[in-house]
């Protein structure tokens, strides 16, 4: 059976996803995104207004993905937040590795976008604004994060125990295990 053909809006966020992400945004244009999905300047515009648009649009559908996928990775070891962290930064730390890994999507937005209101800068610091509220949690922080989205360990009050993490120096679960601790202090390293 022969697939759907996919509609000309998904494949202008198809191809505006890969050519912003690769490109940068302010780097692609209309025209470039209209040649590269196969689709008229009048069905981009039918489905977006503006390229202010059509970048909230991709913004907002990779925001979606990431949480699912973050979703995904935690629900692994539902039950045992000792588990979730380290599959969580090894899980990272495996997109990170990856060939077409180009750095964190909304940092990358929200620095092409520094003005406040812009659209782009607005869906970039909702998304850096859950992962901030993700990783503090409503009742006791996992760890401190910082205006930057970075964090510093609650165990040792500095991101000094989790520095190199990604650089060989450190592995996802020692660095985790600062966090771990600090948050949950029955657990010991014998654990």
């Amino acid at each position: 059976m022969k697939s759907p053909q996919k509609s000309a809006r998904e494949r202008i966020l198809e191809t505006a996803e890969d050519l912003f992400y690769r490109e940068g945004i302010h780097a692609v244009g209309i025209d470039t995104i209209i040649e590269k999905s196969g689709v008229a300047k009048m069905s981009l515009y039918r489905n977006f207004a503006s390229k202010d648009d059509l970048v909230a649009a991709y913004l907002e559908a990779r925001g979606q993905r990431y949480w699912q996928w973050w979703d995904g990775v935690m629900a692994r070891n539902a039950s045992q937040p000792r588990r979730q962290l380290p599959d969580l930064f090894e899980a990272i730390a495996v997109r990170t590795r990856m060939p077409e890994f180009r750095g964190c999507a909304f940092l990358k937005a929200a620095a092409e976008f520094p003005e406040e209101g812009s659209r782009a800068r607005v869906v970039a610091l909702a998304h850096k604004k859950e992962l901030k509220k993700r990783l503090q949690g409503a009742d006791q922080p996992i760890a401190h994060v910082d205006r930057r989205g970075l964090f510093d360990c609650r165990h040792s009050g500095k991101a000094r125990c989790c520095e190199g993490y990604g650089k060989g120096r450190r592995s996802p679960h020692r660095c985790c295990d600062c966090l771990i601790f600090s948050r949950w202090p029955q657990f010991s390293e014998a654990d």
